[in-house]
């Protein structure tokens, strides 16, 4: 059970449900690329590269990582990274109009740091508390994100039986709210189950959803696959497709990553 565990680390580089499981005790050092693209309930599409650099710290009971990402978007404008499409005030951006020109901002993404605790693991079962901030790094005026602050607090749930485990999350955010757009503090989960192919690699599907954010905009909902090979006890490759089934997620997004010791 333990191994596959710790295998799941590798599956969501920028979740902060992934830094809780780290493939061995002390520092580890992580990288990865995301693509992602969709319309958002707009006329235009929206491409995102996401570029995460991961530093984590982890024992048997607990782990911290501090994620520092770059990100580059694509876009006709109306939608903010990680909250899909929006508009200031109280409705959703409908955006269909087809003369705004497509220009593309980059930067410095959103600092995230977690913190996690492993509150019980007996047998087959395991849970971890989970706590982290979202530092409002990015550049609100390019639209790289909202320039607030948000907290989120979660409980991750891990039951292991025979090659196969499953797993869920659910967790809450209060969301920084940046003037003239109206945003609500939400609810979020998900569930999945991960199968060991061999002694070093496993498969995963996982179905991710969160309340809306706001008013007219959707809550976000998407389906991700998942693939992991390990090349040893401290070096990993995982690749990650995942489909939006809402508009306030991508139409699909694309994942590779790399996890060593330092």
């Amino acid at each position: 059970m333990k191994r596959l565990l710790l295998l799941l680390a590798f599956v969501s580089l920028p979740s902060a449900a992934a830094d809780q499981y780290p493939a061995q005790d002390g520092w580890t050092i992580s990288g990865g690329a995301e693509y992602s693209s969709g319309k958002y309930g707009g006329a235009t599409s929206t491409d995102i590269l996401y570029l995460p650099f991961m530093l984590r710290y982890a024992t048997t009971r607990y782990a911290v990582s501090l994620t520092v990402p770059y990100i580059s978007v694509t876009s006709g404008g109306g939608v903010i990274p990680g909250v899909g499409g929006a508009s200031r005030g109280s409705g959703r951006m409908t955006n269909t109009a087809t003369s705004s020109p497509t220009m593309t901002q980059s930067g410095l993404g959103d600092v995230i740091a977690t913190a996690g605790y492993n509150l019980y693991g007996q047998e087959q079962l395991t849970l971890n508390l989970v706590g982290s901030v979202k530092f409002g790094t990015a550049n609100e005026n390019k639209s790289l994100g909202t320039g607030k602050n948000d907290y989120a607090a979660q409980i991750d749930m891990f039951y292991a039986y025979a090659t196969s485990t499953l797993y869920t999350s659910i967790g809450y955010k209060v969301v920084g709210v940046p003037v003239g757009y109206t945003f609500n503090n939400i609810a979020y989960g998900s569930v999945g189950m991960a199968q060991t192919i061999d002694e070093r690699s496993r498969a995963g599907l996982t179905l991710n959803v969160a309340q809306s954010m706001g008013p007219g905009i959707e809550g976000r909902r998407d389906v991700a696959i998942d693939v992991m090979h390990g090349f040893n006890e401290a070096r990993s490759i995982s690749a990650k497709l995942s489909k939006g089934l809402s508009t306030s997620s991508p139409d699909w997004l694309v994942g590779l990553y790399l996890t060593g010791p330092i």
